[in-house]
């Protein structure tokens, strides 16, 4: 590798350095952060991780199978039923209106899940 190579790499992990001191000060959410700085958050992500050696905490929750699939049971509250209303990635809500038929629902998560919606 040149010397060019080098320097790139070194300065690289410098100015990622300074970025994350700035961070630690800034009060901000990694989102907002990045978005006031005009960085990527995944570059974010690779940096910290590269520096600090800092994982992700995994989730709590079980991965979905097809035997235990992510769906987890919710009581109902209230006697008269009401339309599910899921608060989804981004802000859209999803209306699932009392009655829909199982078929339909699974559907929906599909087409959801693979244009990434949730």
């Amino acid at each position: 590798m040149s010397d060019n190579g080098k320097d790139t790499k070194a300065g690289q992990t410098e100015f990622w350095k300074m970025v994350f001191e700035i961070f630690d000060s800034s009060n901000l959410s990694i989102h907002q952060f990045c978005k006031q700085e005009g960085l990527a958050e995944w570059a974010f992500y690779y940096w910290r991780r590269k520096l600090t050696g800092h994982q992700p905490q995994k989730s709590a929750l079980p991965k979905a199978t097809p035997d235990n699939p992510a769906f987890i049971e919710v009581p109902v509250i209230s006697q008269r039923l009401q339309p599910l209303e899921l608060l989804l990635n981004g802000g859209h809500i999803l209306k699932i209106p009392v009655g829909a038929d199982q078929g339909t629902i699974t559907k929906v998560f599909s087409a959801m899940k693979e244009t990434l919606l949730c």
